[in-house]
């Protein structure tokens, strides 16, 4: 049976990357000289430390900006309530949200069950597993979820069909659509190929519809 998975992944690399980027930027910026304005990461969890609330406003937005840049939704950041550190210092806890918590699971569990999509969705883990007959049901259920609007920014992964291997047609279709810009759609695909096997991404219109998505996803659909 068709299905897909439902997931919330932040690459840490990239968190990383945008935190030395906000650093070196706080170490050139005039309106930080002098300042002891720090940003650190300890596994999914930022620590900010400054002096006072407008540079915690000003690092809040380093921060943003060079998430952005790296390409990682600035909505996986969870800032926590600010407090007070050292003297008249601050600091402030960011978590970096990774996977699907239980709430939120259920959430989205309720509303595709509460709609009248014929598909059936499972919680797995820190993931959602959603199944179906057809390939309409399917794209109905991402479209529903987009449309409530969830803060928490989702992936929709691992397309699965029982149909045959791939073969050429996939990506002439791809180079059809996306020109000469396929380089990192195609190391997608052939990571998903290598973990999940040929027989669980199929081809036929299925084929098309795993690179629809994919395309969506990296901007170029």
């Amino acid at each position: 049976m068709p299905s897909f998975d439902i997931v919330s992944r932040t690459e840490m690399t990239e968190v990383d990357n945008a935190v030395q980027g906000a650093m070196r930027e706080i170490g050139t910026r005039y309106d930080f000289k002098g300042s002891s304005s720090t940003i650190e990461r300890n596994d999914e969890t930022l620590l900010i430390k400054t002096e006072d609330d407008l540079k915690l406003k000003q690092v809040q937005e380093l921060l943003r900006g060079h998430m952005a840049k790296r390409k990682v939704d600035v909505g996986v950041l969870d800032f926590k309530e600010p407090e007070k550190a050292f003297g008249n210092s601050l600091r402030q806890t960011v978590l970096v949200k990774q996977g699907i918590e239980r709430d939120l699971a259920q959430k989205i569990v309720k509303t595709i069950k509460g709609s009248k999509v014929k598909v059936q969705v499972a919680i797995q883990g820190d993931e959602l597993r959603v199944s179906g007959k057809k390939r309409d049901d399917l794209q109905a259920a991402i479209a529903l979820i987009k449309e409530s609007k969830i803060d928490q920014p989702l992936q929709y992964i691992n397309f699965r069909d029982s149909g045959y291997p791939i073969d050429h047609t996939m990506w002439s279709f791809l180079f059809l659509r996306a020109g000469n810009r396929v380089t990192s759609i195609e190391r997608n695909i052939s990571r998903t190929i290598e973990k999940e096997g040929n027989e669980k991404i199929g081809c036929s219109y299925h084929c098309f519809w795993y690179l629809e998505h994919e395309l969506e996803y990296t901007g170029l659909g």
